[in-house]
């Protein structure tokens, strides 16, 4: 709204709900990771991509957030990704077998690819298994096209 109506309400709003978001990451490892809430357990692989989503165009508009933010960030997801392309449930989740629950969200993580070149690698192998071996979810296989479009379209 404060690009729409440049009313500065709007934009101490999203001030301080970065800000707030912010001061709730751990910061492991050159790794965000974060909890759903403040007691609870980790945040979901596919919830998280709102959240980043969130702190990526608070970046973008110089708010909060910078290239160290989302470098970390970055890594966060490629330490979620592992070698044989196993996508973890949860934003971290060490030692623990659960993987792909949520997979097909990896490729709504892309905007984070340009700042780690292995998490890009990762997230395009991710995006053609999916493509390679769509099932009944379609908004997978939809979100994996739509990822391979953005790649090859040299806008990433």
């Amino acid at each position: 709204l404060y690009n729409i109506t440049n009313e500065e309400q709007y934009k101490n709003k999203v001030l301080q709900m970065a800000k707030y978001f912010k001061s709730n990451l751990i910061l492991k490892d050159n790794m965000y990771i974060w909890k759903y809430h403040t007691d609870l357990r980790y945040e979901d692989f596919a919830h998280g991509v709102i959240d980043t989503a969130f702190a990526y165009d608070c970046y973008l508009s110089n708010l909060e957030f910078d290239l160290t933010d989302m470098t970390r960030f970055s890594n966060t997801l490629n330490e979620a990704i592992s070698e044989d392309l196993q996508v973890n449930n949860l934003v971290y989740q060490p030692a623990s077998k659960k993987v792909n629950k949520y997979k097909s969200s990896t490729p709504l993580w892309s905007r984070y690819g340009k700042f780690n070149p292995e998490l890009k690698s990762k997230i395009m192998g991710v995006a053609n298994t999916i493509i390679e071996h769509p099932n009944k979810k379609i908004q997978q296989f939809s979100a994996a096209v739509n990822y391979y479009y953005y790649i090859t379209s040299n806008k990433y």
